[in-house]
Order: structure tokens, then C-alpha cells, then sequence
């Protein structure tokens, strides 16, 4: 069975209509940027590389930054949240159950 299996040429069951697309090798000045995209194409004269990123540091983060919000309902961190919305901790029953998988009775 497993030499039969082997010899079988292999049929991917995905199809795609067409060749491949082809990839243009420079960008013509004719092309213009989205006009929700700030006037950058990609691969431009705007535009970063990659490889460039990569060897930066990231940035260090502002200390100006508040933790409260302004709005009633625009929480940060789970801590902020209203206690009906935590978590509640779990009971040793609970634990012992799912360590068990619930196989085990307790009388």
C-alpha cells in the first residue's frame, strides 16, 4: 500500500485561474497613491525597507501617557475593568476536575 501511495503523483486540490501575475521592476511614474495612504506608494522613494527596520532600536515609550482615560467606557488594562467583567477565581473542586478531566466523583 505505502509503494502505491508513493508512486502517485501528487494533485493539489486547490486550482488557480491563470499564470502568475507579473511583477513590475520599477514603478511607473504614472502610478498614483491611494488617496487614503498619505501620497506613499510602496517601494517609493517614501518607503522603508524591511532590512533597514530591523537594524534599529525601537523607541523608548513616552512617559507622558495617561492610564485613566477620558471616556466613561475606554478601559487600558484588564485591572480597570468593573469586577462583574473579571474573572472569578477558580474553586479547588473546579481545579481537581479538570486535572482529572471530570472522571472522578466526589462524594
Amino acid at each position: 500500500m505505502r509503494p502505491t501511495s508513493i508512486s502517485l503523483k501528487h494533485v493539489p486540490l486547490i486550482r488557480f485561474v491563470g499564470g502568475r501575475h507579473p511583477r513590475p521592476t520599477h514603478i511607473d511614474s504614472s502610478v498614483k497613491a491611494h488617496p487614503m495612504s498619505n501620497g506613499i506608494i510602496p517601494g517609493g522613494k517614501g518607503t522603508l525597507k524591511a532590512s533597514s527596520l530591523a537594524a534599529t532600536r525601537p523607541s523608548k515609550p513616552s512617559s507622558t501617557t495617561q492610564s485613566k482615560s477620558s471616556k466613561p467606557y475606554d478601559y487600558v488594562s484588564l485591572n480597570e475593568l468593573p469586577s462583574r467583567f473579571k474573572n472569578r477565581p477558580l474553586e479547588d473542586a473546579e481545579i481537581d476536575n479538570v486535572n482529572t478531566g471530570g472522571a472522578s466523583l466526589l462524594f
